[in-house]
């Protein structure tokens, strides 16, 4: 009597070509018993994503993401005033979030950024406008 080898399934290679082997299957959907096609992180085929390391970008996101990065955003820079509410956002005073100069990038509070954004205060006169507070609760700042 002779003992056949039992042939266990070990996977597919991972289509990126790094000769792995892909072990997991899909969690749900018509796909739910298959192997995925990519390890996870793999799915750029061995390219690296430029986007992410280019330190002269001029994307947005990429300038905003880079001035949390230079600023500490520890402490919102009008506390002294108090009123301050929700995270700490970096207030560029050119409006141009790819300047990340010290002397332009401000830590502020979401409530001071708002302020800050529409006029309402300034870095040089911080005074919080006067307000009402509506039925609901809601806080309402007058005009001008």
């Amino acid at each position: 009597m002779s003992i056949l080898p039992i042939c266990i399934d070990r996977g597919k290679p991972c289509k990126c070509g790094c000769g792995m082997m892909v072990t997991t299957t899909h969690v749900s959907g018509p796909r739910k018993d298959q192997y995925r096609d990519w390890i996870q992180g793999h799915n750029a085929r061995g390219r690296v994503n430029e986007w992410s390391r280019r330190p002269n970008s001029t994307n947005r996101r990429t300038g905003r993401w880079r001035a949390r990065r230079i600023v500490d955003t520890s402490v919102c820079m009008l506390a002294h005033t108090g009123q301050c509410h929700g995270r700490i956002e970096i207030h560029h005073q050119d409006k141009k979030p790819i300047n990340n100069e010290s002397s332009n990038a401000i830590p502020v509070c979401k409530t001071h950024h708002s302020f800050l954004d529409r006029g309402a205060i300034t870095i040089e006169s911080p005074e919080i406008p006067a307000f009402w507070v509506d039925g609901r609760g809601k806080r309402r700042y007058r005009a001008g």
